[in-house]
């Protein structure tokens, strides 16, 4: 992953196989990048600097971390969503737009 799909303060969908009753709509906390140290927010301890993926708000789900220490989730952008938000537009504008064709000023 060279560019995030998501950034600080955007609204995500968490979509988590292991985790489902945790799904729902959560705001971007952190984003971790590889090779660069972060502190996990909660313990404290640095985080391993190959770890990509988010910290979401509101979601306080602690796992074992591979020397067996307490850790909050870090979430990968496989089990996130990009949130859409409802357009501007009716139903009706949308489709009467569709069937009408844009008229091009003819150059004089």
């Amino acid at each position: 992953m060279s560019q995030f799909k998501f950034s600080v303060g955007e609204v995500v969908i968490l979509q988590c196989r292991d985790y489902p009753h945790l799904n729902g709509e959560y705001a971007v906390s952190q984003c971790i990048h590889a090779h660069e140290v972060y502190l996990d927010p909660v313990f404290g301890q640095a985080l391993r600097a190959e770890i990509l993926g988010y910290f979401l708000e509101g979601v306080n789900l602690v796992l074992k971390d591979g020397d067996g220490n307490e850790a909050s989730a870090l979430w990968y952008e496989g089990a996130l969503r990009k949130k859409h938000f409802p357009g501007d537009m009716t139903f009706q504008d949308l489709v009467q737009g569709i069937g009408t064709p844009k008229k091009e000023a003819v150059p004089a």
